[in-house]
């Protein structure tokens, strides 16, 4: 939960801060994995009374729970988990042994592309030596490939 406070004044003369509401956030997990593009949240006001919500929760296909349980049996592999890293390290040594973390990735909810789903890793880069601190965390697929979300193609070329 989070609260939305208000306050202020002049220097000096400062009001205390006034509770104006809060927010309830829900995270989606399907058999164990973060969903980490799907989101509900509300905001109440200070007498519990929904002011704003939205919800993005989309149906997600049949075969990301497959790839729940593939993925999650690759990366307790060692032959599979160490051939994922070395194909993570192509992109840049060292991003192979970083931190990692399954998710379910699927297309946002005000892009223009065709809805997908997948179950790829979150890969936090910023331990890794030389690596930009910008781009903290990096999206792969189960096969090493850098995954290239709708939001970043919208960026580099917004027409």
């Amino acid at each position: 939960m989070n609260t939305l406070m208000a306050g202020g004044g002049m220097v000096g003369a400062r009001s205390s801060d006034r509770l104006v509401g809060y927010y309830s956030v829900v995270e989606r997990v399907v058999d164990g994995m973060p969903v980490g593009d799907s989101y509900a949240w509300a905001r109440f006001n200070i007498d519990d009374d929904v002011v704003e919500e939205e919800v993005f929760w989309p149906e997600l296909p049949s075969e990301v729970r497959d790839q729940i349980g593939t993925s999650t049996m690759k990366l307790q592999d060692p032959k599979q988990s160490a051939l994922l890293n070395d194909a993570i390290d192509k992109y840049r040594p060292g991003l192979g042994a970083a931190q990692k973390k399954l998710y379910v990735f699927h297309t946002n909810g005000i892009s223009s592309f065709p809805f997908s789903a997948s179950v790829g890793l979150n890969v936090f880069a910023l331990d890794v030596p030389g690596h930009s601190r910008r781009s903290g965390t990096l999206q792969f697929d189960m096969n090493g490939a850098q995954i290239v979300r709708d939001e970043q193609l919208r960026a580099a070329d917004p027409r």
